[in-house]
């Protein structure tokens, strides 16, 4: 019982943490006119995350954009299997074809529906945070425009090999990680989910998918 009672403190000063930054997140909210929802849940700790590898980060990345350029070629119907040798072959030079996700593997071998297509470019959006992570872009600004695709693009365009494609990378800290997912958590889904609630049609479509891509930065152990 001692035991339990000393480490109470510590568990409601991290709860307390955690319910601040949500109060803080629903007053931006509320100065900017936007709906919100009071009750999601807040993120995990610090504690509780796996931390993953710059190697791993990278190759989700590469993968991520590699599949995002054969998905809008088959959106535009662009000399599409040319497009998808094309992509493969870029695959094998930064040897990440075996990290593919279930979702891309469809995207590459002609199984997924148009509407896959769609979803998966909508992935630039995911991609950002994740060279973000690897210190490969300065910034993340409020996401209210599409993000600069040409640099998302030369990030790694510019490579011949995943090593020299690691060489200009530097993993930012825990903390600063943690810091933007928190207000991704408690100010942009928030924002999109409770525009979901009144949005009917194509509008409606658009936040969904842009909930599900921000879901995808957040929570990468979910398929995708």
């Amino acid at each position: 019982m001692v035991e339990l009672k000393k480490d109470l403190p510590e568990i409601f000063e991290e709860f307390a943490d955690q319910r601040r930054n949500s109060f803080l997140a629903i007053k931006k909210l509320k100065e900017q006119g936007v709906p919100y929802i009071e009750h999601l849940p807040v993120i995990e700790t610090a504690d509780d995350v796996r931390l993953r590898s710059a190697e791993e980060i990278a190759r989700r990345a590469i993968c991520c954009l590699i599949t995002i350029q054969l998905a809008c070629d088959l959106q535009n119907q662009q000399d599409v299997e040319d497009s998808r040798l094309f992509m493969t072959g870029l695959l094998d030079r930064f040897g990440v074809r075996l990290f593919l996700t279930e979702k891309e593997k469809a995207i590459f071998d002609g199984t997924a529906t148009e509407q896959d297509w769609v979803n998966m470019v909508w992935k630039y959006e995911a991609y950002w945070p994740l060279i973000w992570a690897l210190g490969l872009v300065d910034s993340l600004a409020f996401p209210d425009q599409i993000c600069d695709c040409q640099k998302a693009i030369e990030v790694v365009s510019t490579k011949a090999t995943f090593d020299e494609f690691m060489k200009d990378v530097q993993l930012r800290s825990i903390d600063e990680s943690r810091a933007l997912f928190v207000n991704v958590n408690d100010r942009i889904l928030k924002l999109l989910r409770s525009r979901v609630k009144s949005a009917t049609g194509e509008t409606r479509a658009h936040y969904q998918g842009m909930i599900y891509v921000l879901e995808r930065s957040l929570f990468p152990s979910q398929k995708n």
